[in-house]
């Protein structure tokens, strides 16, 4: 075996010894707990005029379709932002966006949760960067005062693998008093908040307070794709210096066409409505704002696996979580609500988490 051979199965094994080697598995729950589609929309059917199944080049050269700007434009319309700009995936959007922005005169403050795809556009930024205490906004408030120039705040709506929330209206107004700039991560608030499925932003009315906004179709909105909603100066430079988007194949037309039509059409209030019921339903809890994301934590590390095992038996998809995804010590299954689970099922699921 060569030296590089050596070296990746060295990995491989340090990561089955740990017991959170990955593997790729298809789907085969009947009953879905595990998936990002709250709304249920990722298999709604919509009409479609496009016989399109390849952007056929990048955005900048071929992969440009008068359907693609019309998206854009209706979705920085009903979105209320200046302008927007679609990228191929959250990933690809939130790597471009701080990549192109921060440089090494640049100082970026990130809650420690943010988003592996954050923490990669840091790295290609070359910014300096400090991270503050999951949703410790006080911790935020005392690394903004010991700023100077420009500085970038990354925050997510909703944390994917914790489902808490970030207290939008009170860090808006911490980066306001500091003149530093807000970016908003909503990939997993897109649809599930928001009259028109826009997220946590719009449904604050916070939109002119942010710099900037990430909303992934791939989830709530049962597309695919991402998009950045911001200034026009900011998309026109995503457009000239995000590599993520210009070396890359654009989506096919049927992809912008269904975005599109989605967010026309879909009776959000409707969905959001029967998610909350659902959420609470699991939780025992109506009382206030709950997120799709729910969590249990083991007692020790063999219950995790022992109740992950149960669920897999009883045909329940629920994925459980493990470093380096989560800090060693926070292992947990991560529940996905949605507007489709039936009450039985959701009552199966809680009789055999507790």
């Amino acid at each position: 075996m060569d030296s590089l051979s050596e070296l990746l199965s060295s990995k491989l094994q340090k990561r089955s010894d740990s017991g959170a080697l990955r593997f790729l598995n298809a789907k085969q729950f009947k009953c879905d707990f595990y998936s990002n589609d709250y709304l249920g929309l990722a298999n709604q059917k919509t009409s479609t005029t496009s016989s399109s199944f390849s952007g056929s080049g990048s955005r900048l050269i071929s992969g440009t379709s008068q359907n693609s700007l019309n998206t854009e434009y209706f979705l920085a319309k009903t979105w209320k932002s200046e302008a927007a700009l679609i990228f191929n995936s959250g990933y690809d959007a939130n790597v471009g966006l701080i990549s192109t922005i921060a440089n090494r005169n640049t100082t970026i403050i990130y809650d420690e949760h943010i988003h592996a795809s954050a923490r990669d556009g840091i790295l290609l930024s070359k910014s300096k960067a400090l991270k503050f205490r999951h949703n410790d906004l006080n911790h935020l408030n005392e690394l903004l005062s010991k700023t100077k120039g420009v500085c970038i705040v990354l925050v997510e709506s909703i944390y994917s693998m914790h489902g808490d929330f970030c207290d939008l209206e009170l860090c808006a107004e911490i980066c306001a008093s500091h003149r530093a700039h807000l970016i908003v991560d909503e990939a997993h608030a897109g649809g599930v908040f928001g009259k028109t499925g826009a997220g946590r932003v719009q449904e604050l009315g916070l939109e002119k307070a942010v710099f900037a906004r990430l909303i992934t179709f791939g989830k709530g909105l049962g597309s695919h794709g991402a998009c950045i909603l911001g200034s026009q100066l900011l998309i026109d430079s995503l457009i000239n210096f995000a590599r993520t988007f210009i070396y890359t194949t654009a989506l096919p037309e049927s992809a912008y066409q269904r975005i599109k039509t989605l967010v026309e059409t879909v009776d959000f209030s409707e969905k959001q409505s029967q998610l909350q019921k659902n959420i609470a339903l699991f939780r025992s809890d109506d009382t206030q704002l709950l997120s799709p994301i729910q969590i249990w934590k083991p007692t020790e590390i063999n219950d995790l696996k022992e109740k992950e095992l149960l669920l897999k038996q009883e045909n329940i998809g629920v994925k459980a979580i493990y470093p380096p995804t989560v800090k060693k010590g926070e292992e947990r299954l991560r529940i996905c609500i949605h507007t489709f689970n039936t009450k039985e099922e959701i009552d199966r699921l809680k009789s055999i988490l507790y």
